[in-house]
């Protein structure tokens, strides 16, 4: 479990990211969450295994707004969004 808030929260292996995962799958600066105009949206940041939303990979720089109870997959890495 992670919290995220209202800030932007990058998502990767790096130790430079707000939520780090230290996977071989996951890419240094592998995605990130932004809360913007009442929502947050998760947009994959070029990386090597991919950002799904509900199994629905995501294209390079392509946004997409997270609903309450969907599957957020970085690479291998699954979380559920509440």
């Amino acid at each position: 479990d992670f919290e995220i808030g209202k800030l932007l929260c990058v998502v990767g292996k790096s130790p430079k990211v707000k939520l780090q995962i230290s996977k071989d799958t996951i890419s240094q600066f592998h995605a990130k969450i932004d809360y913007q105009e009442g929502g947050y949206y998760m947009e994959d940041m070029n990386s090597t295994n991919g950002t799904y939303i509900n199994g629905e990979m995501l294209n390079y720089k392509e946004k997409k707004m997270l609903q309450i109870g969907d599957v957020v997959s970085f690479a291998d890495v699954k979380y559920r969004f509440l």
